[in-house]
Order: structure tokens, then sequence, then C-alpha cells
């Protein structure tokens, strides 16, 4: 979850080199655009306001992979946001 959605949206902006004209108009209406990327996203469950995505249709032994690979190429990223969805 984004904390502070105004400076989040500058930087991804300023990096792909695009006017922050439009910016302000966007953050007005962030949660109509909240809730229409919530209702286009599919397999879901909300929970305390927040989507889950589910993963039972895929292999245990995919999502172990994909946890190996997440390690190694963003250790300190995956300790930090991913490590509690571990498949055990």
């Amino acid at each position: 979850m984004m904390t502070n959605p105004e400076a989040t949206f500058t930087t991804i902006l300023n990096f792909i080199e695009e006017p922050l004209d439009r910016l302000p108009e966007f953050l007005e209406n962030i949660e109509m655009h909240r809730q229409k990327s919530f209702a286009r996203t599919p397999a879901k469950t909300i929970s305390h306001g927040l989507p889950i995505y589910h993963t039972k249709n895929i292999p245990k032994h995919v999502l172990r992979e994909m946890d190996a690979l997440m390690k190694e190429e963003a250790g300190c990223l995956y300790e930090k946001y991913l490590k509690r969805y571990e498949e055990s």
C-alpha cells in the first residue's frame, strides 16, 4: 500500500519523463481510480479494504521456484515484503 501517493507518482512520472500537469486531477480522484483498478482485477478477495490474490491454481513447486528466484534477485525486498507469503 502506498503511504504517499503524490510523491510516488511524481517519482514515477519523472522517471518515465512524463509531465506532471495532470497529477493533481488524478490525485483528487484517486479513490475512484483505486476502485476501478480493483474491480478489473480477477481472482481476488478483499481483506481490510485491500485485495488478496490467490495462488491456489499454481503448483507448489512453481511457487517455490518463484520464491527462490525472488530471494536471489531481490533478497532485501523479498525479506521485507514477501517472506510472510513464502511457500513451505
